[in-house]
């Protein structure tokens, strides 16, 4: 997999993924991508249907699923019932629900016969390739409708009440209710020919001619062109939101809301000209507008009305972009023509970087301070304060040797507790580096509690400093020599300590208490969380452990984790965990680790 920075220079809005054949793919081509209800990306390609959950591709095909009747995919859809639909190159139709594929319509055979879903409001209608419109009325048993002027080009959409307009061959509009078929009520339109037909909000359905923009709604027509620009408007494409309407007309790209152009894109003049059915217009969850073409590219149009294109130098990989969605999440996807399927995030961390040096860049620890400050210890390049927007650098003992800082913590008094060196303990006091050489050596983890004692976890023993003094925790006391690699306070304040035995330590104020996993996978514990009931214990290549009303869960890769390496856990206030690992960070719900935790007990 390929990761890239996006959109523009060093603090770029978005983040671009691509997937090809060589991360797992069938095809580098995509063509359609759904989400259905249970989360899956689901992705069809020129060589097979592809389930994916975010790490891994599980792929369908005729050779494994005789359910498909071709392993090209051209599009999915999702019902109102939460079935996918998968309309293969030969105009077959496959249903998955309850984890099955069911073929429910075999076509025709002939190359790229498109079926379009175009309602859902009582049984899925699909428009055939042909202009014909099937209904399914159960499993495998269709009711086939052809209205008069049937063909290749004609327009069709479900209202909200279940009617369908059909514009047909012969420019005729008719409607259908059930198996009935009459001509429309005749409209005051200026234009001759019906170009676009659209389901809009508010139970109103938008219509496009080659003179002007309209809308139907509650049993009556308006005529919606602009005033403030030209008298007449060739429309060929609509795609209305919550609060206007996008028209592609007179080879512009405007917004039009309340009979007026109220924004143009302008990178987009000229640009989709001719026949426009492979161009889409998808709004995502910050209310900016995508707009793809096949052979046209990838343009974007944020919420504050900037709006370009995502160019081949930005890594987008093409301009043939056949598909386009945003699922749940706010992730937006694409899918390329040869290019594979990609994933835009929106950028949301901003890149604080001490230096330019890979030193600098190589964070080890990094902790804020009662009064805001962050402190970074780096892998060489030594310890640093971001305040008030810019990096101090602090000068530390030992020379170049005192560049390696591995563990940094702020207590509440102001000092700054660092393990630095050869982990060296060192205390900051106003920027001022204070080291004595009988000062613990070989420290890995320290945690200032809230009564004010810091407790340091070296290569082999467990320390705490308490009024200026340091006690060590003996064998006699219930504390092995061990590493200590890991600490944490729960919320009535024992202390929690992993080590690298794979053994976890709670602390009271007159107890020591011992658990180990009893899979006998004893993987070191290389960080730790703990909220009201739960302790989270992050392990090196052992997963992550969740400690809960006294039983161990081990939930790995098996189980869909990027990575079996957890070397840092945090909590937001959403309830979100944030685990960093050696294959970047990650974040789950709280509640789904807990639920995935009760399965795999």
């Amino acid at each position: 997999m390929l990761e890239c920075a996006g959109l523009g220079d060093e603090k770029t809005d978005y983040l671009i993924d691509v997937w090809t054949l060589e991360d797992g793919l069938p095809s580098s081509s995509v063509t359609t991508i759904a989400q259905t209800r249970d989360g899956y990306l689901w992705i069809g390609t020129y060589n097979g249907l592809v389930r994916f959950d975010g790490v891994r591709f599980v792929t369908f095909d005729p050779a494994n699923t005789p359910a498909l009747r071709h392993a090209r995919v051209r599009r999915l859809y999702l019902d109102g019932t939460g079935t996918l639909w998968i309309n293969t190159y030969d105009g077959s139709l496959t249903a998955y629900r309850d984890r099955q594929f069911t073929l429910e319509f075999e076509g025709s055979g002939g190359a790229d016969s498109t079926a379009t879903l175009i309602g859902t409001n009582n049984k899925p209608v699909f428009l055939l390739y042909s202009g014909e419109l099937i209904r399914w009325l159960g499993p495998s048993n269709w009711q086939v409708i052809k209205p008069p002027g049937a063909g290749s080009r004609v327009i069709a959409l479900e209202g909200p009440d279940g009617r369908i307009w059909y514009r047909n061959t012969n420019q005729a509009l008719l409607w259908i209710e059930g198996t009935q078929i009459k001509p429309a009520p005749p409209l005051p339109l200026k234009g001759n020919r019906i170009n676009v037909l659209v389901r809009g909000q508010k139970n109103q359905i938008w219509l496009g001619t080659e003179r002007e923009l309209g809308v139907w709604q509650n049993g009556e027509y308006r005529d919606m062109t602009p005033t403030n620009g030209e008298n007449e408007v060739n429309v060929l494409y609509l795609k209305p939101t919550e609060d206007g309407v996008w028209v592609l007309a007179n080879g512009r790209l405007r917004k039009a809301q309340d009979k007026q152009w109220v924004y143009e894109a302008l990178p987009c003049r000229d640009v989709f000209t001719g026949a426009v059915d492979r161009l889409g217009i998808v709004q995502d969850h910050r209310n900016g507008t995508w707009v793809y073409h096949y052979g046209k590219g990838l343009f974007h149009i944020r919420a504050d009305g900037l709006c370009r294109k995502l160019e081949l130098e930005e890594e987008f990989p093409g301009e043939r972009v056949d598909s386009f969605f945003c699922d749940r999440e706010g992730n937006l996807w694409a899918g390329v023509d040869r290019g594979g399927l990609v994933r835009i995030r929106e950028r949301v961390f901003e890149v604080l970087a001490p230096g330019t040096t890979p030193a600098a860049r190589s964070v080890v620890s990094i902790a804020e301070d009662f009064h805001g400050n962050l402190w970074v210890g780096t892998y060489g390049a030594g310890l640093y304060k971001w305040s008030d927007s810019r990096w101090q650098r602090i000068p530390l003992p030992w020379g170049e040797r005192g560049g390696f800082v591995f563990s940094v913590c702020p207590d509440s008094s102001g000092r700054i507790w660092v393990s630095a060196g050869e982990e060296d303990l060192i205390i900051l006091t106003n920027n001022r580096a204070l080291t004595a050489p009988n000062w613990p050596h070989g420290v890995k983890a320290i945690l200032a509690a809230r009564d004010g004692r810091v407790w340091i976890g070296t290569k082999n023993e467990l320390i705490c400093w308490s009024n200026g003094t340091f006690k060590s925790y003996r064998t006699e006391e219930g504390v092995r020599r061990v590493d200590f690699r890991a600490l944490a306070e729960d919320r009535l304040g024992s202390i929690w300590a992993g080590t690298g035995d794979g053994t976890l330590y709670k602390l009271g104020p007159n107890s020591v208490e011992t658990f180990t996993p009893p899979d006998q996978i004893l993987t070191p514990i290389w960080s730790l969380y703990v909220d009201e009931n739960t302790v989270w214990a992050g392990t090196f290549r052992g997963g992550l452990l969740v400690y809960r009303k006294g039983h161990f869960t081990r939930i790995t890769k098996a189980h869909g984790l990027p990575n079996d390496v957890i070397a840092q856990i945090l909590e937001d206030d959403n309830g979100n965990m944030w685990f960093g690992s050696h294959q970047g960070i990650f974040f789950c719900t709280k509640g789904a680790i807990i639920g995935s935790s009760r399965r795999t007990h």
